[in-house]
């Protein structure tokens, strides 16, 4: 009984490692596009993970809500900082902070300076 127990936390173990690589890398993907969009550099081609915990969607379902903050450049010299807010696969927001304001990108919809 106990080995079944082991192969089983084995295996959900191994797959939030992968889950969380696969968020990782849709993160990095969406911070890429939202970059190029606003004409900006995304510093590093990556982001670090700042926070994680389960969140009910709106038709109840439990999946991770991941907060990823990024490094970006407006013209190549300076370093301002991003967040990406993922809730299971889906982006919530990307949100920039520009020398003129923040920037919001809520999904879908073109930037708005705030």
């Amino acid at each position: 009984m106990s080995t079944v127990l082991f192969l089983s936390l084995l295996a959900m173990l191994v797959y939030l490692w992968q889950d969380s690589l696969r968020a990782r890398e849709y993160a990095i993907r969406h911070c890429r596009n939202a970059c190029h969009e606003m004409n900006f550099q995304l510093l590093d081609e990556t982001v670090a993970l700042v926070s994680f915990r389960l969140r009910r969607t709106a038709s109840g379902q439990i999946k991770p809500l991941r907060q990823y903050r990024f490094e970006f450049s407006i013209d190549g010299l300076g370093r301002s900082t991003g967040h990406l807010v993922l809730h299971g696969d889906q982006t919530q927001t990307i949100q920039m902070e520009h020398p003129d304001g923040i920037i919001i990108l809520p999904q879908n919809e073109k930037p708005a300076l705030h």
